[in-house]
């Protein structure tokens, strides 16, 4: 049996961490990188960094394209490669470009799709990602969902695929790195101390495409008198170059400007913030799993267990975002509650085994 899974962005790489070994002792596993991810920092050091599977296919995109274009070009090239492949299932992860145009693709070639991470809703449909996961999910025939609330959200939308509440991968990776923070020493390197300093990631396109609220982001950030470390996402410095904030970040005392760091590095700093402030689906979850007070740049939950639970507060302008950050105490009532038990992946390739061969009618 021929597993494939597509990837092309670092959260990509996280889900796949813990289920690529679990995939390689049943199926015959084949990796696709996308290329949708194309810097260094995003892409290679997570392949030279940490146990990932050997990529098979590596499709070239040009980094000057446009998202749209990107999109058609992934396309093409997958169907030439699935085609070639025939796989029994093909695996996306979570809600990012790659992850729509390889469920199109597979969707088209009528080959059967897993989708990692499905129900996750935000219900805002406007908003890029809701869309991505709404159509995935609508094309899958497995649906591993991480939460039970996921799995509730395509209840309530009558998804024809099998839906599955397996937990987290992520919760999964987690656990496993968790305990090899030691080997990072990043806050020497940085001259930090533990829980001496806020932890940023931005990154959405709401939030960098948007002038006046990014803005808003780097103004509240500077007025708040405590160190704050930011690894920068490579949209968000183009943004930041664009709308010339830059200034504003070099006049300040108290905020660290980062290049992205790799997994173990980045989980160092998160394990050890005071608290976090972030955009990301991914870390808010990690810090919520690491029981580290986060700070969420939403008007409304993609993951409601962590607000749910005491993990996490909304914020989305700047009185909130410097109240939270001044008072905003909570911690999760037990590390990753609500996420499962940290075995999603095994969980994820049992029910695969069990429900292959599926439906595969690619000429």
């Amino acid at each position: 049996m021929k597993v494939v899974s597509i990837v092309g962005t670092r959260p990509n790489f996280i889900k796949l961490l813990p289920l690529a070994p679990k995939l390689e002792e049943k199926f015959d596993h084949i990796v696709i990188h996308t290329g949708q991810h194309y810097d260094y920092e995003m892409t290679q050091i997570f392949f030279e960094s940490l146990p990932l599977p050997e990529v098979d296919y590596h499709l070239n995109l040009d980094k000057n394209w446009s998202e749209i274009q990107k999109i058609s070009e992934i396309m093409i090239q997958l169907e030439k490669i699935l085609s070639q492949i025939k796989p029994n299932l093909v695996l996306v992860y979570g809600d990012v470009n790659s992850t729509l145009a390889a469920s199109l693709t597979a969707s088209k070639l009528q080959l059967p799709i897993g989708h990692i991470e499905a129900g996750v809703r935000l219900h805002e449909k406007l908003q890029p990602e809701e869309l991505i996961r709404i159509i995935v999910d609508n094309c899958s025939d497995l649906l591993f969902c991480p939460t039970e609330s996921a799995l509730s959200n395509l209840k309530e939308e009558k998804i024809s695929g099998k839906c599955f509440f397996v937990g987290d991968v992520m919760l999964d990776a987690f656990l496993n790195n968790a305990r090899l923070i030691h080997k990072s020493s990043i806050l020497n390197q940085l001259n930090l101390k533990a829980k001496e300093y806020i932890l940023v990631t931005i990154h959405r396109a709401e939030n960098t495409d948007n002038e006046l609220k990014l803005e808003m982001l780097i103004d509240a950030l500077v007025d708040f008198n405590e160190i704050s470390v930011f690894p920068c996402h490579p949209r968000t410095e183009k943004m930041l170059k664009q709308y010339n904030l830059f200034k504003k970040i070099k006049k300040s005392k108290n905020l660290i400007l980062l290049r992205p760091v790799n997994y173990l590095n980045f989980l160092s700093l998160l394990l050890n913030a005071k608290k976090i402030l972030t955009d990301s689906g991914g870390v808010q979850r990690e810090a919520y799993f690491a029981k580290v007070p986060v700070i969420i740049l939403y008007a409304t939950p993609l993951w409601p267990e962590i607000t749910k639970y005491g993990g996490g507060i909304l914020a989305n302008n700047k009185k909130m975002i410097l109240d939270a950050l001044q008072n905003f105490k909570g911690v999760a009532k037990r590390a990753g509650y609500g996420f499962g038990d940290g075995h999603a992946a095994e969980k994820i390739v049992q029910i695969i085994e069990e429900n292959l061969p599926l439906k595969n009618l690619i000429n």
